[in-house]
């Protein structure tokens, strides 16, 4: 058998890989960045018990579609759609570098606040990606940088809005 010599060898068209181009990139957090500056809490926060949170409405799909644009080569054979969400959520924290955001359940942003939250007759939630929550003075003073806060408006496609906490 005949080795070709490495010159001899044909170049090998290289295309890159599907959504190579669109996958988020990760937060340079080696730049200095002031604080991000939160929009207004609503006159109403301290009409109430229930806390509010910031965030932007993030669905199961979104966060699976987010997980599949990070990890294009991951298929629906590897991995259930519980896990790519959940995994979704960590890639959102990873390339944010806000290791203070969650997924959580809010009200509707115009939803009524509900009597009893235990009661029988289940209220409607909406799932959220929070990066600060008026129940915890932590993600209150480590705000994320105006380099993150950018980064998340550039993902979720809109300014983080504050919704009730579904639980209180």
């Amino acid at each position: 058998m005949i080795s070709k010599q490495p010159s001899q060898i044909p170049p090998v068209a290289r295309s890159p890989p599907s959504g190579h181009y669109d996958r988020p990139r990760r937060v340079d957090l080696t730049q200095p960045s002031p604080l991000a500056r939160y929009p207004e809490l609503p006159l109403s926060f301290k009409d109430h018990e229930h806390h509010y949170m910031l965030g932007w409405p993030a669905s199961k799909d979104f966060l699976e579609q987010f997980f599949l644009r990070c990890a294009p080569g991951i298929t629906k054979i590897y991995m259930p759609g519980s896990c790519r969400c959940s995994v979704g959520v960590r890639c959102l924290r990873h390339l944010s570098g806000c290791d203070d955001c969650s997924w959580a359940e809010a009200l509707p942003v115009d939803a009524p606040i509900p009597q009893d939250t235990q009661s029988p007759n289940p209220i409607s939630t909406l799932p959220i990606l929070c990066i600060a929550h008026t129940g915890s003075a932590r993600t209150l003073i480590r705000r994320v940088t105006e380099a993150q806060y950018d980064w998340f408006v550039q993902q979720f496609g809109k300014e983080p809005q504050w919704y009730k906490d579904a639980l209180a």
